[in-house]
């Protein structure tokens, strides 16, 4: 793929789309709003009373990113929303109570409401989270922190017997770093591990191998890219880099979508959790280091959202 393949005009055209869409966000998220908790369900037809953690921290980031959050009706119920996800056990139904996927998603949702309420920055920096000051609360945030440093002492995450996933260490990992309390050390294995795991999947990719997970792949480069500092990378890591990106691209199914991942984990009475390409390309996106590498694939990005938007 390459920027010839779309011109100025088509661009424009997908940019002012893009814009229009990104109006509708609000009220398309309000037929998953749970009044009873002030938070977001993942399916409008489960019951209320119940907070979703991962799909109440996924619309929050969306929103506040956005800009639409302190807009909403929702942003007055922030410290409350907070305060609840904060003392809810952190439970995903079917996985251990505090498990890293789930403290992940709670800590970030809790540190994007902080920002919202007592910060005017573009991110938020230690010692945000003034909205939760007493004892309780700074004692579970501490611990929140130490579950995720925790989960990446090897290197990378996992949930029970699962192989590492680069979907779940990056989701640590962003997180960490968002707080301020990634170590130099922890940084230094989830590197090492990432740049082992893109040649480990890149390796697959090549032997046509069935086992070829592109989503470990996006997630490898998008930490990667993180780490990507001027100058740090060798020139043949820069160059996986850049073949980890095209192969992903290649690996593109003509509807837009990618092949699907391996499982993340089993949910008890629901089945096997896998990664979404709109949680992917949302990570790619974000990543500044990638943006050039990306350029080469405005084709493939635009059949990625028609994919999305034909399915919504």
């Amino acid at each position: 793929m390459h920027v010839k393949e779309l011109d100025f005009g088509s661009l424009e055209a997908l940019r002012q789309e893009l814009i229009g869409r990104l109006s509708l966000q609000p009220a398309a998220l309000n037929q998953f709003f749970d009044e009873s908790t002030g938070s977001f369900k993942s399916n409008p037809l489960k019951p209320n009373g119940h907070i979703s953690t991962s799909s109440t921290a996924t619309c929050i980031v969306s929103l506040v990113t956005s800009g639409q959050w302190r807009d909403t009706d929702w942003s007055s119920r922030s410290v409350d929303l907070a305060g609840r996800l904060l003392g809810g056990g952190w439970i995903t139904s079917g996985l251990p109570p505090k498990n890293v996927y789930t403290t992940a998603f709670v800590l970030e949702a809790v540190d994007v409401l902080a920002f919202e309420v007592s910060s005017s920055g573009p991110r938020p920096q230690p010692g945000f989270d003034g909205f939760l000051a007493d004892e309780n609360s700074r004692q579970l945030l501490d611990e929140a922190c130490s579950i995720l440093q925790a989960s990446l002492e090897d290197g990378s995450a996992r949930i029970g017997d699962y192989p590492p996933s680069a979907y779940i260490t990056q989701l640590a990992l962003r997180v960490l770093k968002r707080r301020g309390v990634l170590t130099q050390r922890i940084a230094e294995s989830v590197e090492k591990w990432a740049w082992s795991e893109l040649a480990r999947q890149l390796a697959l990719i090549l032997a046509k191998s069935k086992t070829a997970d592109y989503f470990q792949l996006a997630y490898a480069a998008v930490m990667l890219g993180g780490f990507d500092e001027p100058g740090r990378a060798s020139p043949e890591q820069r160059l996986l880099l850049d073949a980890a990106i095209d192969q992903l691209f290649i690996a593109q199914l003509d509807d837009g979508t990618w092949p699907r991942s391996a499982p993340l984990f089993d949910i008890k009475g629901v089945g096997s959790s896998y990664c979404y390409e709109y949680e992917m390309l949302c990570q790619l996106l974000h990543e500044r280091n990638l943006e050039e590498r990306l350029l080469r694939h405005l084709g493939g990005l635009q059949r990625a959202y028609n994919a999305l938007t034909s399915s919504a």
